[in-house]
């Protein structure tokens, strides 16, 4: 009885431990019957399976705890042929239908020797599973890198490098183990360098920079580099890992683009590199340097040569579809710098493309061609100037013909008519007269010239003096008088001047000439009506006018009408003579004297001329203008008075010889300088001396200032027929007392001769 009791008590504390231990048990516990039905479960194996309670779980199918029941099947062949199974991996289902990974043990359940099921232990291996395929990732990573990776112990020899470590070193993994990275090293970095990046390392930082490295086979490649530690859980440094990548074609390919960067910098045209899209990518140095614009400053927009600003919609679609269909494009554009200067390139523009043919950029060359262009166009306007100035030269050449030989016409042809005999006085003097108008108008011609050449020589000199522009005006008024009441015009003065505006100081020969031919063609030009001129004062200038009732000036030749040797008219059949010379005369003296002219007209409804003067009055000059001087008396000349006439020319001569006779009662002539140095030395109660300038063998300034050092008291009078500014002074400082001009007026000469008599 004891020991049945005490069998009883040993079996029940057993079994209340294997209670505790299978309660306790941290894997889940299955046992199958053998019609594949879930008998028992432990608590473990509750909760792994997301349910409530072990009575929930037994008497379901264990197929149901699977996540395929194929595996299901595999499971039991391989248990069938085994009998017993250690650590198979299956994915298991739970309740709400999630799977998780879970590793079996399985064996088969016999009692008195037949089957009676299955039990299994079942972990959850989710996390490992996780981890492993993590581990497989990484180790997938590593393996197939497109970089090197190599891993090293905290003394930095190396534990593991990858295949691209290999591929590009030449080292395998077996040969690398235990070595250290210098095993590369090619001496190119410095000791310090090598410090500097190990100081890194070990103070956790990373560590980045770049190698040049040796392979195995010695060959020299370059590398960039990443190296940082690797910690434990507490913080620690375990490891070291460096990744590295083989830059040895980038560097290459960065030396390249540096040379070809200093060759597109150092050009001396215009790179500009753009997107497919336009928008600027780069520009080169003189880019910048020659439009004034910052790299900063255009990048990112579309290029100045695609500013329609100054080209048409057309050209700058025709640009784009050329290039876009792959076709390099050239062209001259107009285009503007950043401070507004006007410029002119030629651009050369490309695509570039992919190996695949896709556009990638756009490339454009820009050469500064504004010189080029500038010198194409002064060539075409050169040009197109020399032959205007041809077909000007040969209307010049016709219309001076015509103007010297139409009064040398009426000059020959009345001389010769002066010869027939009986001949009534009143046709004498209308041949006279006709003779006397052409020379006039003949010399009115040379004068022109000699002015339209002193103005083109710069010679022109201003000699200022205070006048009363009223008395000008009266002068004007009876000088040109006759001849408007002759064509039937009326002439009127309208000075709107004050008493205390009328002085007026400037040149008063050039005025006169401006008046003269402004007044000379309103006459010329006035069939009938009125013509009107005269001033008034504005702020700070005399504003002239001349206005006339005639024909008018078409408005596409009022720009032509003050340029030398032009007329509104140029053909050989125009209605008006003379050499297109008045205004341009008069232009000239207007501007030399401070002001401008202009004109103001319509055809048919006759033409106003302008002119403006600045007021410049002198005061001590007014104040003389004041003064009265009394002209002095014409006296005769005194007894015996001898002259000597110095002259080349034959008709000259016998004309002074002449006119002189009239009034001087003993004459000597000499031909050349030398010839009247001589006659004078032999001769020297001579009193005046008429000297010609341009003379044979001694020119008159030297016949004269070799007479002066042997006499300082004889009157030398130079003559010439060029009248050049600079020709009286010349005289004067080769000792001459005045000056006259050719050709020589009688009234004028003797009153010049005896004015120095009289002295």
């Amino acid at each position: 009885m004891e020991s049945s009791e005490k069998y009883g008590n040993e079996s029940r504390t057993s079994f209340d431990q294997f209670q505790r231990f299978f309660n306790n048990l941290q894997d889940a516990f299955f046992q199958v019957d053998r019609f594949g039905m879930l008998v028992l479960v432990n608590p473990s194996a509750v909760r792994m399976f997301g349910y409530n309670s072990g009575e929930e779980m037994t008497g379901r199918p264990v197929v149901e705890f699977y996540a395929n029941q194929e595996e299901r099947m595999k499971m039991l062949a391989e248990l069938r042929s085994k009998e017993q199974l250690v650590d198979y991996v299956v994915l298991a289902k739970r309740k709400d239908g999630s799977k998780f990974w879970i590793s079996m043990n399985v064996q088969y359940l016999y009692i008195n020797g037949e089957l009676d099921g299955s039990e299994s232990i079942i972990r959850d291996i989710s996390r490992r599973k996780t981890d492993e395929e993590k581990i497989q990732t990484f180790s997938s990573i590593l393996e197939q890198s497109p970089v090197s990776i190599v891993i090293t112990d905290v003394l930095g020899n190396i534990e593991y490098v990858n295949p691209k470590f290999e591929q590009t070193t030449g080292y395998s993994l077996q040969e690398a183990m235990g070595k250290n990275p210098r095993i590369l090293k090619s001496d190119n970095k410095t000791r310090e360098e090598y410090q500097e990046m190990w100081n890194s390392m070990t103070s956790g930082k990373e560590w980045h920079g770049e190698f040049l490295n040796v392979k195995k086979n010695g060959e020299l490649y370059y590398e960039s580099a990443s190296i940082s530690a690797v910690r434990d859980g507490n913080g620690n440094i375990i490891r070291y890992i460096a990744v590295k990548e083989d830059i040895t074609e980038r560097k290459k390919h960065e030396e390249q683009i540096k040379t070809l960067s200093t060759v597109v910098d150092q050009i001396p045209l215009m790179i500009v590199i753009t997107d497919k899209g336009g928008k600027i990518e780069y520009v080169n140095e003189e880019f910048s340097r020659f439009t004034q614009y910052t790299s900063r400053e255009v990048i990112g927009r579309i290029p100045m040569i695609f500013n329609q600003k100054h080209h048409t919609a057309w050209s700058y679609s025709k640009m784009w579809e050329t290039l876009q269909e792959g076709k390099m494009w050239l062209s001259e554009f107009k285009n503007k710098k950043k401070d507004g200067t006007i410029f002119w390139e030629n651009v050369t523009a490309f695509p570039l493309t992919s190996e695949d043919s896709l556009i990638m950029n756009y490339i454009i060359i820009n050469d500064d061609i504004t010189d080029k262009k500038q010198l194409l166009d002064d060539l075409v306007k050169s040009k197109e100037k020399a032959e205007e100035s041809d077909r000007l030269k040969s209307a010049f050449l016709a219309n001076m013909s015509h103007e010297i030989r139409t009064p040398m016409n009426g000059i020959l042809g009345f001389t010769e008519l002066l010869k027939e005999p009986n001949l009534s006085g009143a046709e004498q003097q209308f041949y006279i007269k006709i003779i006397t108008d052409s020379g006039h108008r003949m010399l009115n011609l040379m004068n022109n010239l000699i002015d339209i050449s002193r103005i083109e020589s710069h010679e022109v000199k201003i000699i200022r003096s205070s006048f009363d522009i009223r008395k000008k005006f009266d002068h004007l008024l009876d000088f040109f008088n006759q001849e408007a009441k002759m064509k039937g015009l009326r002439l009127i003065c309208k000075c709107e001047l004050l008493p205390n505006e009328s002085l007026i100081e400037t040149d008063v020969q050039k005025l006169d000439s401006v008046l003269e031919n402004l007044l000379k063609n309103a006459l010329k030009f006035t069939k009938n009506g009125t013509i009107e001129f005269g001033c008034e004062k504005q702020e700070n200038l005399y504003k002239f006018f001349v206005k006339d009732s005639g024909a008018g000036i078409d408005p596409a030749h009022q720009s032509i009408i003050f340029d030398r040797f032009r007329q509104a008219s140029e053909s050989l059949s125009r209605p008006y003579e003379g050499a297109g010379l008045g205004l341009s005369i008069s232009k000239a003296y207007v501007e030399i004297l401070g002001g401008k002219i202009w004109v103001d007209s319509e055809p048919g409804k006759g033409a106003i001329f302008y002119f403006t003067l600045p007021v410049q009055v002198d005061r001590e000059a007014e104040a003389l203008s004041q003064v009265v001087v009394p002209l002095p008396e014409i006296q005769v000349l005194p007894a015996k008075f001898k002259m000597m006439l110095v002259e080349d020319d034959d008709i000259s001569m016998n004309y002074l010889e002449i006119i002189s006779e009239k009034f001087c009662q003993e004459i000597y002539k000499a031909s050349s300088g030398t010839e009247a140095v001589e006659l004078f030395r032999k001769n020297q109660d001579i009193k005046m001396i008429l000297m010609d300038i341009k003379l044979p063998l001694m020119d008159g300034l030297e016949a004269t200032r070799q007479i002066r050092e042997f006499n300082k008291e004889v009157v030398i009078l130079a003559q010439t027929a060029y009248s050049m500014v600079g020709d009286r002074e010349k005289a004067m400082a080769a000792g001459c007392n005045d000056y006259i001009t050719k050709p020589i007026e009688r009234d004028k000469l003797k009153s010049l001769v005896l004015q120095f008599a009289n002295k």
